[in-house]
């Protein structure tokens, strides 16, 4: 029952950004030899990283592997997620390759976030190797994986990939989240006459998810 209510009060001090009080809460459970549960140790390190205390919840994950707690792949995946959108692409790296050697296998959700990491700095072609590696691996991309890196390609202005892979997504039966119809619109509109790829758009992309119409 207290492993509960940690975790409870843990997500409302995050959600208020608390974040001292809920680190205070976290340390004096432990003082008092109330041992958190794993999903607490994820609520932990994911609130610290989402409120931009990306240092503290590398030294609390540091402390925790010392210790040897068991950490599932939530807790990384919200510490990866953390150092990526940081920048740390390099520790990223690191962290995402040394998964295995903690017996556990990177999922959709890993996967993804490193993709939008490596996209963030520029590296489209390590991306788009990386999301064939994951299906080498036996793991299967999803709509948020696609839509990322689709994000990532049309950013970068790299359209004929961009419709390759929105191609692709489409004959897989994934739809563009709003934000990537806004990118591609936005982005084609601004750069490109070019009335043969605006209709391929209106082809590929005739609706979002919402089934809002995007071009008419």
């Amino acid at each position: 029952m207290a492993r509960t209510i940690l975790s409870q009060n843990l997500c409302a001090l995050f959600r208020s950004r608390r974040c001292g009080a809920a680190r205070k809460l976290f340390d004096d459970m432990q003082a008092v030899s109330v041992v958190p549960s794993t999903p607490s140790y994820c609520i932990l390190l994911d609130g610290l990283c989402k409120n931009g205390h990306l240092a503290a919840a590398v030294s609390v994950f540091i402390m925790l592997n010392s210790k040897g707690i068991y950490l599932d792949l939530a807790a990384y995946n919200a510490t990866l997620d953390g150092l990526c959108k940081d920048g740390k692409l390099e520790s990223a790296r690191e962290f995402f390759d040394n998964l295995s050697s903690k017996r556990l296998m990177p999922d959709v959700k890993a996967y993804t976030i490193m993709m939008n990491g490596l996209c963030q700095e520029r590296l489209l072609d390590e991306a788009k190797e990386l999301l064939m590696e994951m299906e080498e691996n036996g793991c299967m991309p999803n709509d948020v994986t696609y839509n990322t890196i689709v994000k990532g390609f049309f950013k970068r202005e790299r359209y004929r990939e961009a419709m390759t892979l929105l191609e692709e997504m489409r004959a897989r039966g994934f739809s563009a989240d709003f934000s990537t119809f806004e990118e591609v619109v936005d982005l084609l509109l601004a750069k490109s006459q070019d009335l043969a790829q605006l209709e391929m758009i209106k082809r590929i992309l005739p609706t979002c998810k919402h089934g809002v119409k995007i071009i008419e």
